[in-house]
């Protein structure tokens, strides 16, 4: 399994670079993979309801009902942390909506399907050396003049 060095490394070589030895090596490209990569982490778990991040859990309601519009309101899972709900009670006729980090709807009882943020460790093959990591984060940045910038 791939560590964020090497998914970073591959995005770099990708770039024609060359490689980083840790984020807090002192270069520039790995000042530029640490602070970026999180991100885009983030978003190609976001893309895919990929296998190795998926998550099962029953929600607790909160004490507060929304002001309006739903009955029921829930707060998102942190750990790990939910980057999307995929679904809720495997049934896609139940309305619901995420509004800040609370999921509304008029259901007593919630089960949801999510996107966690995962540990690099539990990405599997399709998701890290199916280079769809790489690919992506290789996209977000480009070299001129031998300075790393990011594309628009």
């Amino acid at each position: 399994m791939a560590n964020e060095i090497e998914i970073s490394n591959l995005a770099l070589m990708m770039l024609g670079q060359s490689s980083i030895i840790s984020f807090y090596d002192g270069t520039d490209k790995a000042n530029l993979c640490e602070a970026f990569y999180p991100q885009v982490r983030d978003e190609v778990l976001r893309a895919h309801p990929w296998n190795c991040a998926r998550v099962r859990v029953q929600l607790a309601a909160l004490g507060a009902s929304p002001v309006y519009g739903f009955t029921y309101q829930y707060q998102l899972p942190t750990d790990p942390y939910c980057l999307k709900v995929l679904d809720v009670n495997d049934d896609s006729s139940v309305v619901w909506r995420i509004e800040q980090r609370t999921l509304v709807t008029d259901e007593g009882e919630v089960y949801i399907t999510y996107t966690g943020r995962v540990d690099h460790c539990k990405f599997d093959n399709l998701s890290s050396s199916g280079k769809s990591t790489f690919v992506y984060a290789a996209g977000q940045m480009q070299t001129r003049g031998g300075h790393f910038i990011l594309l628009p």
